[in-house]
């Protein structure tokens, strides 16, 4: 096998996340996660170009993880093996025992069953009665119904919800323009290139968010509308934490998940990491 200077596994992961222009920093932060959890343990020590596909492949499919999940970790190693060949760091092939020559890349030649591009997930729509009732369970909860309820009633996307300042509601308009996600870090313009610059926001959701504006303690123009108190301000709320802890307990309460032996049958989407609260009858709002 050829060993180019600096073709160490390890060496290589380490250039490939300080050199390597990700498109997204969220992008950057799970493929990382990959990297340090996943991938360094097996290999941080092994010269990348002796790693071979049938290790690779029984490597990977000792993990007791869903398909989906395991091509993911292949899909990470591939994309480092590539920007390694493009960056010359290792070479572009191989030559084999017989003489043939093969890519440098073990990971294009991991396939079959085990791997998997496509996710059993199906998003379902909350109907009108499941959406009002899970509103219901958090009613009390000051900033968690207000967030809850944006996203219900203007169909919003979580990290759209969460990327907004309060200068973004435009209240004589009834409107709120979206000029910022938030996955991670703070992103700007709407989450993808389908999604549009404002929504109309009903007027039931805009007392709401007049009255919390008025209790938080984060409420100039340039705060987000709901900003963590444990982050000072600095940031918004974790989308998945919201999830977690106020969403599907709620949820659970009112009979849109139920709960078997620590698990969730579930009656409706997931929304961030949760829960979805598109009505199927159509959002209150629509973009424009």
């Amino acid at each position: 096998m050829i060993s180019l200077p600096g073709s160490i596994f390890g060496e290589l992961t380490k250039k490939y996340v300080a050199e390597h222009r990700f498109n997204k920093h969220s992008t950057k932060k799970w493929q990382t996660r990959i990297i340090n959890e996943v991938l360094l343990p097996k290999w941080s020590e092994r010269i990348a170009t002796e790693i071979n596909a049938k290790e690779l492949k029984q490597w990977l499919l000792g993990f007791d993880v869903s398909d989906v999940t395991r091509d993911r970790y292949r899909q990470v190693m591939s994309h480092l093996f590539q920007w390694a060949m493009s960056d010359e760091l290792v070479p572009q092939y191989l030559r084999t025992f017989d003489s043939t020559f093969q890519s440098a890349n073990p990971c294009t030649r991991v396939k079959g069953n085990g791997f998997s591009q496509r996710s059993d997930y199906e998003a379902l729509a909350l109907d009108t009665e499941d959406c009002f009732a899970l509103l219901s369970e958090i009613k009390g909860n000051t900033g968690e119904y207000e967030v809850a309820l944006l996203v219900a009633t203007c169909g919003l996307c979580i990290s759209e919800a969460l990327g907004l300042k309060w200068r973004d509601i435009l209240w004589d308009k009834e409107v709120i323009a979206i000029r910022q996600t938030f996955v991670y870090t703070l992103q700007e313009g709407a989450k993808t290139k389908l999604s549009r610059s404002k929504v109309e926001v009903p007027q039931l959701a805009l007392n709401v968010l007049a009255s919390w504006r008025k209790q938080t303690l984060y409420a100039a123009d340039d705060d987000f509308v709901f900003a963590s108190y444990t982050l000072h301000g600095k940031q918004p709320r974790s989308g998945s934490v919201l999830v977690r802890d106020y969403i599907r307990p709620a949820a659970i309460r009112a009979g849109i998940l139920i709960e078997q032996d620590g698990d969730c049958i579930q009656k409706m989407a997931k929304w961030s990491a949760g829960l979805d609260f598109t009505t199927s009858g159509g959002t209150a709002s629509q973009r424009s």
